[in-house]
């Protein structure tokens, strides 16, 4: 299960928010958004666990994993300081920058590149088989923070169609995580679902229908 978790985890920025007193402190708070993870909290945290012994090693830093929520949660963590360090994907940094006085450190590779790809899934059954087919449909996704769940699509929208997805698609339904909007899609609950190939893989190893469906 670790190997599956940490897996989640490719392609995202850790950043890190200095207080004054950070040096002083006896032990650190990784804090860690969950809205784009395919698992449970609890196996997040367990899954991070070989990070922060790795931390702790090398740094000689006690360091302890906080699972939040969302982009605001993160924020309201360093600001307070009840958060030391954050790991966030590509737009929550972007707009994180934005707010606070913060320093990427640490950007993840794997099989030498740090890019991923997003994607658009829907049924095989839908009878959708191509993005002029999406237009009327339902649409699901978990915040308009998220880059491949969000960003993208609408970008790729506006670029082709010259639309919002306001005027694009039917409906337009906001769940509160991607594996949500993925299930959504799977339970015939919605027609169209962007998210990230690396979650959507993971999902995949949970739930062996999903790839078949």
């Amino acid at each position: 299960m670790k190997k599956v978790v940490l897996l989640i985890f490719i392609f995202t920025l850790i950043i890190v928010f200095c207080h004054k007193s950070i040096a002083e402190k006896e032990s650190h708070v990784f804090g860690i958004v969950t809205r784009h993870i395919a698992l449970s909290p609890s196996a997040v945290q367990e899954g991070c666990v070989p990070f922060a012994n790795y931390i702790n090693s090398k740094l000689n830093l006690s360091v302890k994993v906080k699972i939040v929520p969302e982009l605001s949660d993160l924020i309201d963590g360093l600001q307070n300081g009840n958060i030391d360090w954050g790991f966030v994907g590509s737009l929550d940094y972007v707009k994180l920058k934005d707010k606070m006085n913060i320093t990427p450190i640490v950007k993840v590779y794997k099989g030498g590149t740090s890019k991923y790809r997003a994607i658009i899934l829907v049924r095989k059954d839908s009878g959708i088989n191509s993005l002029d087919d999406l237009k009327g449909k339902t649409f699901v996704y978990s915040s308009v923070n998220s880059a491949h769940g969000y960003l993208y699509p609408s970008v790729l929208i506006k670029s082709k169609y010259n639309q919002t997805f306001n005027n694009f698609f039917g409906n337009i339904i906001k769940t509160k995580k991607d594996v949500d909007g993925v299930y959504a899609v799977y339970y015939k609950k919605a027609d169209v679902v962007a998210t990230s190939e690396t979650a959507f893989s993971i999902l995949c190893e949970l739930t062996p229908k999903l790839k078949r469906e």
